[in-house]
């Protein structure tokens, strides 16, 4: 069996409000138990390798919260603001960086009549003051915090448009500068059936539309308690077909709120592709480098690669358990032949990105993804 490394997830919990009931304090404190468990180590690790305190998503992505404001979850609004804010809290927002993680809220609704089908984008709205037909994104949290304030509880007759939802987020997408930023993610959050501007057909569509444009679509089910067994699945089987793919893992089985803030720590692990840190493997002299690689998001292993310090793409070798199942949280790297570490007395510093899409897009280059590989003399042959 491998030993797993368990790091605790550093989320905080926002303070509620005294008014708010006492449930929502307790799935507050659910998610503050939240882990995060990084793979064990790979073979020929550096057993000494330094672990580092995980930190919150800070990848260069853009992640696009695209949530249902219909009637239907209005009996359900607490706990919906309850995951909204939850949701701001798993990343490491930095308006002062350029590549930080930026966070964007549209919510979609809609009318009975061909309003909805004629003039989709008037059946969402871009929340995040002052960024709507500029992107709606923002790498504050206070502006994030301050768009979810600005919601208001739905009334009775307002319809589901998920397609609208996705057309504008689109709209906004290609308004933002993506300079230097990894594939976006949209999440959405909603029960899947449509009943504005078209059925769930158009939803699937504009879904291709967004996945055919580098998006990652990860779909959470919410509400689908309220409706009968033959609806329920047919709006999961709406919602699976909308992910993106492996839609095993960007398809969150969730029925209901709880269970969705439940699954908050799997959802961010799948959509927030990131390294947290390196652990060389090779450490001898005349050897092409190899390293292990921790981090997460690495779940297409058909379409994992690595490159060192910038250079030429190679394949990436994904990590599975004793049971055969993806590790997503490690990827192995061995160019098999360049770089060479020669230097025996100052090794060879190495910087390493991971993609998960056959080398699109890349991961950030920081610290943690820097390694310095050692130049020692081969091990004498055994007698």
């Amino acid at each position: 069996d491998r030993k797993v490394r368990w790091i605790e997830y550093n989320t905080e919990a926002p303070s509620s409000a005294a008014a708010m009931a006492a449930h929502r304090g307790l799935l507050f404190a659910a998610l503050a138990l939240l882990t995060v468990i990084n793979a064990g180590p790979i073979d020929g690790e550096d057993p000494n390798c330094k672990v580092p305190r995980q930190k919150k998503c800070g990848s260069s992505q853009d992640f696009y919260l695209i949530v249902d404001t219909s009637s239907s979850i209005a009996s359900l609004w607490n706990d919906f603001i309850t995951f909204l804010e939850a949701f701001a809290n798993q990343f490491d927002l930095d308006d002062r960086d350029p590549l930080s993680p930026r966070l964007g809220l549209i919510g979609f609704f809609g009318y009975s009549g061909s309003l909805c089908d004629l003039q989709p984008t008037l059946c969402a709205a871009c929340y995040m003051a002052k960024q709507a037909g500029k992107g709606c994104l923002s790498s504050k949290k206070a502006d994030f915090i301050k768009a979810i304030k600005a919601l208001e509880p739905p009334g009775p007759n307002v319809l589901t448009c998920v397609s609208c939802g996705i057309e504008l987020a689109l709209k906004e997408l290609s308004k933002s500068n993506r300079d230097g930023r990894a594939a976006p993610n949209f999440i959405l959050l909603t029960d899947g059936d449509q009943t504005a501007g078209g059925t769930e057909a158009k939803a699937i569509d504009k879904a291709k539309l967004a996945k055919l444009g580098d998006a990652t679509v990860v779909t959470i089910g919410m509400g689908l308690d309220a409706v009968s067994q033959a609806e329920k699945v047919a709006n999961q089987m709406t919602l699976q077909t909308i992910a993106s793919e492996p839609n095993q893992v960007y398809y969150r089985p969730t029925s209901n709120i709880d269970e969705a803030i439940t699954d908050m720590e799997a959802m961010i692990n799948a959509a927030c592709v990131e390294v947290h840190y390196v652990c060389k493997v090779t450490m001898h002299c005349g050897l092409p480098v190899t390293v292990a690689v921790h981090g997460q998001g690495f779940v297409n292993p058909s379409k994992l690669r690595c490159r060192f310090n910038g250079g030429t793409a190679f394949t990436g070798t994904a990590v599975y358990d004793r049971f055969g199942i993806l590790d997503p949280t490690a990827v192995a790297c061995d160019s098999g032949s360049f770089p060479i570490v020669e230097d025996p007395k100052d090794g060879a510093g190495i910087s390493v990105e991971v993609s998960i899409d056959g080398g699109k897009f890349w991961t950030r280059v920081g610290d943690e993804a820097i390694v310095t590989i050692p130049c020692l003399s081969p091990p004498s042959p055994p007698p």
